[in-house]
């Protein structure tokens, strides 16, 4: 019977069900709009997605709710129109902020790994990219970068985020480098199919110099390392300024306890 409930908060609208699942369309809708999604005032919501494969998502979503999407006026982005919509989304999966002010919602930190897997991909299809050596991500919002590497840390990926934005284009860059946490990527991968195939096509390659490997260390803690460990090489990590790795820097503390 609690699936037969309707809601509506304005006389005019398309009542709308009470109770939808929690599903991985709806997780991955939830991604895509963090990523390109707006409101259109309180009237509706816009994603500004191209791949069909995105689109499909949107309808998915839109058709458990029993409404239909259009096209946008800018001849792009997909569109819903329901007052009661925009208010459940606002109200109770709590999508809120524009561009610059958007947050993860609170209850991605206790949802389940599928969950948590399906929200980043629909991020990651809608704003991420898969570069020669990289899988990267780029948002205005500095909050959501941070969270996006949090969770990112729940599949044991690691990443860089970039401590200023673009001069450009006002983004925080989040940048997955090293090829053993761009084969954990693969847990969340893309909805788009080309940008799946370059990150497994990245995840495959064999490192020459793995850049998410290195952790950054002054002359002066690099002197206090030698003085402590004999398997630190001076010459290599001192006199010629290469930089140490994080299994190397393990290994070294592991001889010293």
């Amino acid at each position: 019977q609690e699936r037969q409930l309707l809601f509506k908060i304005d006389e005019c609208s398309k009542p709308i069900p009470a109770v939808v699942d929690a599903d991985l369309d709806l997780m991955e809708f939830a991604g895509l709009w963090l990523a390109d999604g707006c409101y259109d005032g309180k009237y509706g919501m816009v994603l500004s997605v191209g791949e069909e494969e995105l689109k499909s998502v949107v309808r998915r979503v839109t058709d458990k709710f029993g409404l239909k999407t259009r096209m946008h006026s800018d001849a792009f982005s997909t569109m819903a129109s329901n007052t009661n919509l925009v208010w459940f989304f606002k109200n109770v999966v709590g999508l809120n902020g524009d561009a610059y002010t958007k947050k993860m919602p609170a209850w991605a930190w206790s949802s389940s790994e599928k969950q948590k897997s399906a929200l980043l991909r629909g991020l990651y299809s809608g704003d991420g990219s898969v570069s020669k050596y990289e899988v990267n991500l780029s948002l205005c919002s500095k909050q959501l970068v941070e969270e996006t590497q949090t969770m990112l840390l729940s599949f044991g990926v690691h990443s860089r985020m970039a401590t200023v934005p673009n001069k450009r284009d006002k983004t925080y860059a989040l940048r997955v480098s090293s090829v053993e946490f761009q084969k954990k990527f693969l847990q969340i991968g893309f909805l788009n199919p080309l940008k799946q195939q370059k990150l497994e096509k990245l995840a495959k390659r064999m490192p020459t110099h793995d850049v998410g490997d290195v952790i950054p260390l002054s002359n002066q803690v690099k002197e206090l390392i030698s003085q402590s460990s004999p398997k630190f090489n001076s010459h290599d990590y001192i006199a010629r300024q290469n930089n140490i790795g994080r299994r190397k820097l393990t290994e070294i503390a592991s001889s010293c306890s």
